[in-house]
């Protein structure tokens, strides 16, 4: 209270708020709902609007605000920004005062907004005040509904007219060419207000939108610094360009070549530039085009072009005046180029002509016992038009053989130095390229009609000859029943799952699947069970106790060894890594899909959570694990899933030995008796512990107590004392007063220490 005095405020000023309390409970779904509900129900009232404004900065509030006296009037209002006003938060170079030229403070008048008067202009005290009025007012209007960070996209045009607009999530919009397609929305309405502000990230997109689809001829842009003529040549220009569209604002400027408002303007949050050095970055993730519209006048099969500035002999002192008279742009020519499409003649006699020619060439095999030589297949490609060659080599799966392009393309000399030609292929001809021989031994139709046009025989195909490896392959392929084009020796082999897989084939891909939706389904979700390993009958056994833990996400195990203090032996945590276990590891010690051609152990050689309960005896590689207990969790699942109650724990009690512990020798004198007291219970002795909680808690503090001596000696009886006990350690001290006249030295009667009672 006496800090309210000094700022001069009356205690009564204090007590009209309410004590604190404690809010009323809300749930967070409520408050989702509640968001949720009122946002769609404004999409669904307002996706046909009577006026839709774009861009909430001062035109369009202000175009907003006149609107909401018509209660009949249904208004959106759409803003990029999440905090709309665009640039009339601040004045020029992030100032704060606004200055509004006469007549127009009768407006100020009727949003009752404080200024200071001048002679030709009124000055508001900060152009937030006059902001954040306008929109207040605006918000409160029934018939008004602001959609701030939602971008306008495009124009919704029918029959040459502007009948709405298309929108998105601001951020969607600015993130099209990082992220995939992402539909955007439309809004429908009679009239679109254009007041998006100054050529920017997303300025005058109206006028730029119009200017694309050939509705506006030219946008100039914006012009100089001029607040004599800026503000007169906004406000007459803001009209109806096209059916359905009224431009306002900034963007009359970009449409009309009128110089800017004032500096204040250049402040808006669209146009911004991005400042590096405060930790920004220049990177626009919007794309755009930074073409020049070109339109052409067609006179005589000659184009001139609108966008050069030198003169042509052609040009007329008319069509520098009336930039209408270039009404033919560069897509109408490429649309009258393809209706009379003429066949060049200048283009090569063979282009994209290709002889393709099957070979192959024999290659030792130095790594294998089984094979000497092996075939190795190739496709020769000759470009006619400028005789080059081509080898690539087909790709074999689960080869192992690094296949592929083996030439690229170029130009092949013979022996004698000469180049290659068409004319020197023939089926059974050996091509010598970099020392390998290549036998051509087939090719392709067009290649046999090529020749038969030219009147030459390519030849008649050639067989081809088996290596001993094609053999084994077709051989195996038999035995299997199947195509020799597959091998079916491993039927769970992983790497032909994931090739199969890949290649479209569901049986595999279905495992697959079923892996990844038991992990999706039951990922971080483990059964945990207490486990007992009990060889006390052995020599040096002892009564062990384990952690099982199954995952349910693979059906693995692992098995922790849960240490207990003081017992001998060495820390050994994890007993088994965690893996499936094996129910008789003896048969199934090894995988027999390592092999490479059986197929692996079967599921049902596995422990699973249908094994697991309490009472269970699990073979662990040879220890036999007894589950004696389990967590509140897997009770709770197995119950659930399985309807299965797990019996109570029964964990083996071990009777505890007893050893007695001797009488402490008595007290020699020596030191205190707590002092020595330590040399019998511990190796090495330890002074004793202090209670610091208790020392400092009753620190100070002593309890004081008169008393006499018991004597039957009349000299005795009349001696006094006072008897002082400390509390911070339990001490006490005597202390005898001068007595005069007795006889008695007077003083300390007992040092202060730890005394023992009568009863010790």
């Amino acid at each position: 209270m006496d800090e309210f005095h000094r700022c001069g405020l009356e205690p009564h000023f204090v007590m009209r708020f309410p004590p604190c309390a404690d809010g009323r409970p809300v749930k967070e779904a409520e408050v989702s709902r509640e968001m949720t509900t009122r946002y769609m129900k404004d999409l669904y009232d307002f996706a046909d609007s009577d006026v839709i404004i774009a861009g909430a900065g001062s035109a369009g509030l202000v175009a907003a605000y006149e609107l909401s006296k018509h209660p009949s009037v249904k208004v959106a209002l759409i803003e990029q920004s999440v905090a709309p006003g665009g640039g009339a938060w601040l004045g020029g170079q992030l100032f704060s005062s606004m200055i509004v030229r006469k007549p127009a403070d009768a407006f100020l008048d009727e949003l009752e907004i404080p200024y200071e008067e001048k002679e030709h202009y009124v000055v508001i005290r900060h152009a937030a005040l006059f902001t954040s009025t306008v929109m207040a007012k605006v918000l409160k209007a029934p018939n008004v509904k602001l959609f701030n960070a939602t971008a306008i996209e495009d124009l919704i045009v029918k029959d040459k007219r502007v009948a709405g607009v298309v929108t998105n999530w601001t951020l969607v919009t600015l993130n099209h060419g990082t992220q995939s397609c992402m539909d955007p929305n439309v809004m429908e309405g009679k009239v679109l207000i254009s007041a998006c502000g100054h050529d920017g990230p997303m300025g005058a997109s109206g006028v730029k939108r119009l200017q694309n689809i050939g509705m506006v001829d030219h946008v100039p842009g914006m012009g100089c610094l001029d607040m004599g003529t800026a503000e007169d040549a906004i406000v007459h220009g803001t009209k109806e360009i096209v059916p359905g569209m009224i431009v306002a604002g900034m963007e009359v400027a970009e449409l009309e070549g009128a110089p800017r408002m004032k500096p204040a303007e250049t402040m808006a949050s669209t146009t911004t530039p991005k400042n590096t050095l405060l930790g920004a970055t220049n990177y626009d993730p919007k794309l755009r085009s930074h073409l020049k519209p070109q339109r052409f006048k067609l006179i005589e099969s000659t184009r001139l072009d609108s966008t050069l500035n030198q003169m042509n002999p052609l040009t007329t002192r008319m069509d520098l005046r009336d930039a209408g008279r270039f009404g033919t742009t560069a897509s109408d020519i490429g649309k009258m180029a393809g209706e009379h499409p003429e066949e060049s003649k200048f283009a090569p006699q063979n282009v994209q002509k290709v002889l393709r020619f099957q070979s192959f060439y024999v290659e030792s095999v130095d790594e294998s016992n089984l094979e000497v030589v092996r075939l190795r297949k190739n496709t020769i490609l000759l470009y006619l038009h400028d005789e080059t060659f081509e080898i690539i080599e087909p790709r074999t799966s689960n080869s192992g053989i690094p296949q592929g392009t083996f030439l690229k393309r170029c130009q092949l000399r013979r022996p004698d130095g000469e180049l290659y030609s068409s004319a020197d292929l023939r089926l059974g001809f050996d091509l010598h390229v970099f020392g390998r021989n290549f036998k051509l031994y087939d090719c392709d139709p067009f290649t046999r009609e090529f020749y038969a046009q030219r009147g030459e025989a390519v030849g008649s195909p050639l067989p081809l000859p088996r290596d001993e490896y094609t053999l084994t392959r077709d051989q195996i392929t038999r035995m299997c029943g199947g195509d020799h084009e597959h091998f079916y020796g491993k039927e769970r082999y992983p790497l032909k799952t994931y090739m199969e897989a890949s290649l479209g084939n569901p049986i595999r891909s279905r495992l697959q699947s079923e892996k990844k939706r038991k992990f999706l389904a039951n990922n971080r979700k483990v059964l945990c069970f207490h486990c007992e390993y009990d060889v006390r009958d052995q020599l040096y056994g002892d009564l062990m106790s384990y952690t099982l833990d199954y995952f349910l996400e693979d059906d693995t195990i692992e098995f922790k060894e849960v240490a207990r203090p003081n017992n001998g032996r060495d820390p050994f945590p994890l007993l088994l890594r965690r893996a499936r276990l094996l129910r008789d590891w003896h048969e199934n010690l090894t995988d027999e899909q390592d092999r490479g051609v059986e197929e692996p152990t079967s599921a049902e050689s596995y422990y699973s959570e249908a094994d697991l309960f309490v009472g269970a005896v699990l073979n662990v590689f040879g220890r036999d694990m007894r589950l004696v207990d389990a967590d509140g969790y897997t009770r709770d699942y197995y119950q659930m899933a399985w309807g299965r109650v797990l019996a109570p724990a029964t964990t083996t009690e071990v009777e505890k030995l007893a050893f007695p512990k001797p009488e402490p020798p008595a007290y020699n004198g020596y030191g205190t008796e707590e002092d020595s007291l330590g040399s019998c219970h511990s190796l090495c002795p330890k002074p004793p512990r202090k209670d610091f909680k208790k020392m400092a808690e009753f620190d100070r503090m002593l309890l004081r107590f008169r008393a006499r001596l018991i004597s039957t000696r009349k000299e005795q009886q009349q001696r006094r004392f006072i008897v002082t006990y400390f509390l911070t350690d339990d001490t006490a001290s005597i202390y005898e007063p001068e007595l005069r006249n007795s006889g008695v030295v007077n003083g300390k009667f007992l040092e202060r220490g730890a005394y023992k009672s009568p009863e010790g």
